[in-house]
């Protein structure tokens, strides 16, 4: 997996959530899931694996 930066992270699962859901449901994902634990350090929920540290 590409490392990216926070903003980047945001804006790659909004393209790949949008042809699945609507505006307000991806900004609720981004929102929730999408976040930065530490400096360098970006956090996601994922569902099969529960919350994941990516290292930038």
């Amino acid at each position: 997996m590409k490392m990216m930066a926070l903003e980047e992270a945001k804006e790659y699962t909004r393209q790949k959530l949008a042809p699945y859901y609507s505006n307000e449901r991806i900004e609720n994902v981004v929102k929730q899931y999408v976040s930065v634990v530490r400096p360098g350090v970006v956090l996601v929920e994922n569902k099969n694996v529960g919350l994941m540290e990516l290292y930038l």
